[in-house]
This record gives C-alpha cells, structure tokens and sequence, in this order.
C-alpha cells in the first residue's frame, strides 16, 4: 500500500499544537492548518528504531483519532518536541486540577456567631 506524505510544520503556540503546510509546499498539497488543543493529545512518542528522529503524534478528532508521524531534523529535536507536549500536558492537568480543588476549599469557610 502506497502512503502519501506531505512535509508538514508543527508549532506550539500556549495551550494549542498547530500542524501547518511546509513553506515550500507541493502544488497538491493542503492549505489548510490543523489547531489541536493540548487536551486533545492522546499520545506522543518519539521512536526507538534508529535513527530515532520520528514523532508520532495522536489527537483526538470529531470522528476518531488521527495520527500525524513527524520527522525532526535528529534524535535530539524529536526529544525536545515530544518533551515540550508532555510538559504541556502535564501543566494543562495541573492547572486543571488546581481550580477544581478551590472550590473545595471555599466550602471550608469559618463562620463567626
């Protein structure tokens, strides 16, 4: 089975993950920007066959999943890019969590007689 594949440019940007065309795109390649929001991210991984430059990347979508697999320029790019995603996804959970757990305290009110 043949697999297309289209140069892509992956950017974040705060809470978001954009997927861009790359600058010197083919005639029939897409436009169009694809914008997932950090919480959409199911899975990203860097690969253990070498050479260890490709990311794998899952978002959820309306329909399902979507895999994008991305190439960086060596082992050390792929690391930072799948480190800055989880990082994100850490930070995202935390904040999260941190606003469910005020609520909790303002029940905790002392009242004066």
């Amino acid at each position: 089975m043949l697999v297309g594949r289209h140069e892509r440019a992956l950017a974040i940007d705060g809470d978001y993950i954009h997927i861009m065309p790359a600058a010197n795109r083919g005639l029939l390649d897409s436009v169009k920007t694809s914008s997932y929001h950090i919480k959409s991210v199911v899975y990203c991984k860097q690969s253990k066959k070498t050479p260890m430059t490709s990311v794998k990347l899952i978002v959820w979508r309306d329909g399902g999943n979507k895999t994008y697999d991305f190439e960086a320029e060596d082992s050390k790019k792929a690391a930072e890019i799948v480190s800055s995603i989880k990082n994100l996804q850490k930070t995202y959970s935390l904040e999260r969590s941190g606003t469910v757990k005020q609520v909790g305290k303002s029940r905790n009110r002392v009242v004066k007689q």
